[in-house]
């Protein structure tokens, strides 16, 4: 029983993800070919534990609003199994100017938190070091080691 259990997980876990991407990526095309749209923002399902999501949709690297980006350069969920963010216009923003990216805003993010949250966010202590010091992005990081296919990508690679 318990082996049919697991069996039955991972099904579940592959098909309710794959159908959050195939959502995602509709969505996504969609609000690239919206000419009003101009700003798209990160929101995380309620609840849950810190993780990479916690990341995307509390970081202000443009000086607009936490999980906020311009809308090719919006992170795509999902950003791991079971992941249910979405990603959602923000219309009363249109016409304000972003600034630059900011460098260190994925830094300014993670020295806000606990560390051992921090650590949570970004997957491991270690992986937590290598964005504080500069040494990666939150993206490298949560890309390193898997397929292209399940990359975090924007929604302007879509």
């Amino acid at each position: 029983v318990a082996f049919y259990e697991r069996m039955r997980y991972f099904a579940a876990r592959i098909a309710r993800t794959e159908l959050h991407r195939a959502y995602a990526e509709a969505e996504a095309q969609r609000l690239m070919d919206d000419a009003d749209v101009e700003y798209l923002q990160v929101r995380r399902v309620p609840g849950g534990q810190p993780c990479i999501c916690t990341l995307f949709a509390g970081r202000d690297l443009y000086g607009i609003g936490a999980g906020v980006y311009p809308k090719a350069l919006c992170p795509l969920p999902p950003y791991h199994p079971f992941c249910q963010c979405v990603t959602s216009p923000r219309l009363d923003l249109t016409g304000k100017k972003a600034k630059p990216r900011d460098p260190n805003g994925d830094q300014y993010f993670l020295n806000r938190l606990q560390p051992m949250t921090a650590a949570r966010v970004m997957g491991s202590q270690a992986k937590r070091d290598r964005v504080l010091t500069g040494a990666a992005t939150p993206e490298q990081v949560a890309n390193a080691g898997k397929d292209v296919l399940y990359h975090v990508k924007t929604v302007g690679q879509v």
